[in-house]
């Protein structure tokens, strides 16, 4: 805790600049390279999740901070969340089995042992909620707001919490923003969804930052601040937006 409360995140003055590590095809030789690089004192920082977290992380490495931050970016793009779903039908009709390396679920074998390369202080966990569509669950349809699922779903987050801080790393759960993009929930969904992760986060001790009430306050999506888009398809961060949302997340570390 004393560790995460010195980190402050600033935007000009600063001369130390964090490093960031990007997981392509080796995550745990990545992970090893992150920690041999990370700079003498930085503060490690893993970001997991999907494509959101993965787009987000090039933002944590611009930012400067006292001291400075060692990124390791294990973001999945195209991952599902949670990992034991089969398959969804989305709302053209588009049928996609979850199988193979193309469709990852969330939380991959690999990231134990990246963990343990690492040694993440601080272990950030950013997934979008899922996408409009009936979710194939061995053999049965359900979807978020239903018992079937959302019991599935504290029970997967409960997991990956007690994975990704095995180690003693600080984990941290952000909310999703109400999607803005062609196949988004509909909101009442990202709500439950969202109610599903602050439940499990006040049920484990773990801190939840409500990233959906500062992109999205009272149901209201801000397209832009300070000049940047924040997020260009309405569902990923990049860019300078990418930047001022890493900048915020940090901000509000406890």
């Amino acid at each position: 805790v004393a560790l995460v409360a010195t980190i402050f995140a600033t935007t000009a003055g600063a001369q130390n600049q964090p490093t960031i590590t990007i997981t392509v095809r080796h995550p745990l030789l990545a992970a090893t390279q992150a920690f041999e690089k990370a700079p003498p004192g930085s503060t490690r920082v893993m970001i997991v999740g999907d494509s959101v977290a993965d787009l987000l992380a090039p933002g944590f490495a611009q930012l400067h901070t006292t001291p400075p931050l060692a990124v390791f970016d294990a973001g999945v793009p195209g991952c599902h969340f949670p990992a034991a779903l089969n398959g969804a039908r989305y709302v053209d009709g588009t049928f996609q089995r979850f199988v193979g390396p193309a469709k990852p679920g969330c939380g991959p074998a690999w990231e134990p042992g990246a963990l343990k390369r690492f040694k993440p202080a601080i272990v950030f966990w950013i997934v979008s909620d899922q996408m409009n569509a009936k979710l194939l669950y061995h053999g049965q349809w359900i979807r978020s707001c239903e018992p079937v699922y959302d019991s599935l779903y504290e029970r997967a987050l409960r997991n990956e919490i007690a994975r990704l801080s095995d180690g003693g790393a600080k984990v941290v759960i952000a909310t999703a923003a109400y999607g803005r993009f062609y196949r988004h929930a509909p909101d009442s969904e990202t709500d439950c969804n969202n109610r599903l992760r602050s439940s499990v986060a006040a049920a484990t001790g773990t801190q939840l930052i409500d990233l959906a009430a500062y992109i999205c306050p009272h149901g209201q999506c801000r397209e832009k601040q300070d000049g940047a888009t924040l997020r260009p398809d309405g569902e990923h961060y990049k860019g300078r937006g990418a930047v001022i949302v890493a900048r915020w997340l940090v901000s509000r570390l406890r």
